[in-house]
């Protein structure tokens, strides 16, 4: 399953959230989260309801059809 790393972006944005606070919110480390950022490749769906808990928001708002 792929993240819609544009929707992410724009959710850090309005959440006003740094990679490090998202990492410390997630449990992912900065490093994973952006190699998230840098590359649309398919996650696990673990690292995307991670994700999506960190943000408070529901995952299929991050993921890409």
């Amino acid at each position: 399953m792929k993240i819609n790393i544009d929707a992410l972006k724009l959710m850090m944005i309005q959440k006003k959230t740094s990679l490090r606070e998202l990492s410390q919110k997630t449990g992912l480390s900065t490093v994973t989260l952006a190699s998230i950022l840098n590359a649309d490749k398919p996650r696990r769906f673990k690292t995307i309801g991670m994700l999506a808990d960190g943000l408070n928001v529901k995952p299929e708002e991050i993921i890409s059809n």
